[in-house]
């Protein structure tokens, strides 16, 4: 029976030999299973960019492999991107006094989101490598060197205005004409104590002290420099594009000054400074326009506080 089965099988018009693999497959090219050539492709791309996207690390069956290598080298991953430690970018971002508001901390890093970029800003709050100061209502990230106010003496300020405000109260009725000394204002504004040293050079009177006059060029400078900022002012981003400024003030002010100027004034937070998203976007007298950021970025776009 199994002979006839076998002859009547090899007879029969409707089958033929065993086919292993199809046209489609046969065309497909095999892929490239190296380890070590994907790893170092990676590393370059982090290298050059600070992240790459999971998917872009090579072959599926290797990216786990891909993914532990790049570990080991420092770098860490989230479910989309491996990047250089969202920390350590923050870290490198305030090494240039730079002041990051916490709502935008994802702009000044790559290859993470706005939830992880706040989550990491507060790990360095927590570990005592930042301090998170509170700026008219927005939260910002300030470097571990700021002359923040710590909270003995946020304590004493509370109390001291609130005497202040009650103080005040009897000089706000409609009908009252009264008003105060201003040595006896400025007086309880001093008493707010101060735990700290100040910091270079900085007054050590109290909150409602003002504060040490610049010389009067660099005060001069500092008027062109930002009546340069408000003339180029984009109305609808309420940011100026730096090289705009440097150009403006180009026939009084050379290029390395008018960037002294906008890092002083940055670290002295009168005015903040964001990093081109894309240097590509930059012509190369933009580049050169633009002062040097964290990461190799550029300082493109001004705002005053």
């Amino acid at each position: 029976m199994r002979a006839c089965s076998l002859i009547s099988a090899a007879l029969s018009p409707t089958m033929g030999p065993p086919v292993s693999t199809s046209r489609k497959s046969a065309a497909r090219k095999p892929v490239a299973l190296d380890l070590s050539e994907w790893v170092a492709r990676a590393r370059h791309t982090l290298h050059e960019q600070g992240f790459i996207k999971v998917a872009a690390l090579g072959p599926r069956p290797l990216r786990s492999a891909i993914i532990g290598q790049l570990r080991a080298d420092g770098f860490e991953a989230s479910k989309s991107t491996v990047r250089r430690p969202l920390a350590e970018q923050l870290r490198d971002a305030l090494k240039n006094g730079t002041f990051i508001p916490l709502k935008t901390a994802h702009t000044f890093l790559v290859g993470g989101t706005a939830l992880e970029a706040k989550k990491a800003a507060l790990d360095l709050v927590r570990k005592g490598q930042a301090h998170l100061v509170l700026r008219t209502k927005s939260e910002t990230l300030v470097p571990p060197t700021a002359d923040v106010v710590d909270r003995e003496e946020v304590r004493s300020a509370r109390v001291v205005l609130a005497a202040l405000l009650k103080r005040l109260q009897p000089l706000a009725k409609p009908t009252s004409q009264a008003t105060l000394l201003r040595s006896d204002l400025q007086a309880l504004l001093d008493e707010v104590p101060s735990t700290k040293p100040p910091h270079r050079g900085a007054s050590t009177r109290g909150i409602g002290s003002a504060p040490k006059p610049a010389p009067a060029s660099s005060d001069e400078r500092l008027r062109h420099l930002f009546a340069a900022i408000e003339a180029t002012r984009d109305e609808r981003l309420g940011l100026s594009f730096v090289p705009n400024v440097v150009r403006r003030l180009a026939p009084d002010m050379d290029v390395e000054t008018t960037h002294a100027l906008l890092l002083d004034a940055s670290r002295r937070e009168l005015l903040e400074l964001r990093p081109e998203s894309g240097l590509g976007r930059l012509s190369q007298q933009d580049l050169r326009d633009c002062p040097p950021g964290p990461q190799g970025t550029r300082l493109s776009w001004a705002r005053r506080l």
